[in-house]
């Protein structure tokens, strides 16, 4: 049997707030922990509960929840590099059989294809001010194809303090 605790807590009002957060990152295949950016936001917009939406607006790159501990990233990044080998023929790669494709377009389809089994969002709860993680949690962007400059859109839809008049 379960032990289920449920709570209903009726909100003042609903607001909506979006930020959109902009990244560059360093490396072909990067880590970047998102967790303190997105709690200083929440701060910032005074969210108290609600959800927190994070969107990735690329497809060469990812969203996770996971724990942010470098030998573990490491083995993640490895782990990614195993799954899509840079450097293997890949029909995306042929940019001469592609239409549109711009001149400074990059082979990539190995970051394609690390992307794709993983997340291009993130839904995470609010709870009296503070993003609902687990003790090791933390809110990851996984750069798969870099260094490039990326853009994250983060919404907060849910019930903010009061502004002062």
């Amino acid at each position: 049997m379960l032990g289920l605790q449920s709570t209903a807590t009726p909100l003042a009002s609903q607001s909506f707030h979006q930020l959109r957060l902009s990244l560059c990152s360093q490396h072909s295949l990067e880590v970047i922990n998102l967790t303190d950016q997105a709690n200083h936001w929440l701060g910032e917009i005074q969210a108290r509960n609600g959800l927190l939406i994070l969107y990735n607006l690329h497809t060469s790159s990812a969203l996770a929840i996971n724990e942010a501990e470098s030998l573990l990233t490491d083995d993640l990044l490895d782990h990614l590099r195993s799954q899509a080998k840079a450097g293997r023929t890949y029909r995306h790669d042929n940019l001469s059989r592609r239409v549109g494709v711009p001149a400074d377009e990059p082979r990539n389809a190995h970051s394609h294809l690390m992307a794709i089994g993983l997340h291009n969002h993130e839904l995470v709860p609010v709870i009296e001010g503070q993003l609902v993680l687990g003790t090791y949690q933390a809110l990851l962007f996984l750069e798969l194809d870099g260094p490039r400059q990326r853009s994250l859109q983060l919404c907060f839809q849910g019930e903010c303090a009061p502004v002062d008049a």
